[in-house]
């Protein structure tokens, strides 16, 4: 075992050369969450069928594998581009995070970002793709405005509300400062003309924060516009 990152949200690593994890932790995989350099990403649950579900980092650490991806994601802008593409991959199976924050962002021993805690992940098997707002949202202080304003039992997109999430992590990366239940985030970048951001960047940055989530881009648009310099 390794170390543990947070005392109230535990984060370990462990060692298992020769060891199979799943079977060890009496685990099953849901589903395979994304691939990389570095290895893969499951969701998995307890085979007995209760308890939280939870994202395991298959760690495949070759010196090349090392070599090749060391640094590979230094900057803001560079770990939110992995986070939002891991992002889009789960919605592409229908899974919304839930609970996107800076907590839930660790690195790896390639220094790359990765997005683990899936414990409020939700399949949205709902064909207008919307969820209970009683069960949208994981930490209240990153929010989006429709999780605030709607009733109990609304309909609204858990995806757009990620992608609120998204910018909200965005923000505190690059400004520093821990977010707040109800900030004007947007007001707030706005008005910092000193950041460190590029104006595509900049411009990107608004349109995840923005408060009405029709006007939001969806997170395979988010990933387009990161992609930019």
């Amino acid at each position: 075992m390794a170390e543990s990152v947070n005392s109230e949200n535990p984060t370990t690593v462990y060692d298992l050369e020769g060891e199979d994890f799943f079977e060890r932790f009496n685990l099953k995989r849901v589903k395979v969450l994304g691939k990389g350099m570095a290895g893969e990403v499951f969701l998995v649950k307890p085979k007995s069928g209760s308890g939280r579900m939870l994202a395991v980092k298959k760690f495949s650490l070759s010196e090349d594998v090392r070599e090749r991806s060391m640094r590979q994601f230094s900057t803001e802008a560079g770990v939110m581009q992995i986070i939002v593409l891991t992002i889009s991959s789960c919605y592409m199976s229908h899974v919304a995070l839930n609970d996107n924050k800076l907590e839930n962002v660790f690195v790896d021993r390639s220094d790359r970002a990765i997005l683990g805690d899936l414990g409020l992940a939700l399949e949205v098997k709902d064909d207008s793709k919307t969820a209970i707002a009683g069960l949208v949202g994981g930490t209240r202080n990153y929010w989006a405005p429709e999780i605030l304003q709607a009733d109990t039992h609304a309909r609204i997109d858990p995806f757009k509300s990620d992608v609120y999430a998204m910018g909200v992590m965005y923000w505190s990366l690059v400004s520093g400062e821990d977010p707040a239940t109800g900030t004007d985030f947007l007001g707030r970048l706005r008005a910092a003309q000193d950041l460190d951001l590029s104006p595509s960047q900049r411009s990107t940055l608004e349109r995840l924060l923005e408060p009405n989530p029709v006007e939001r881009p969806t997170a395979s648009g988010a990933v387009k516009m990161m992609n930019m310099k």
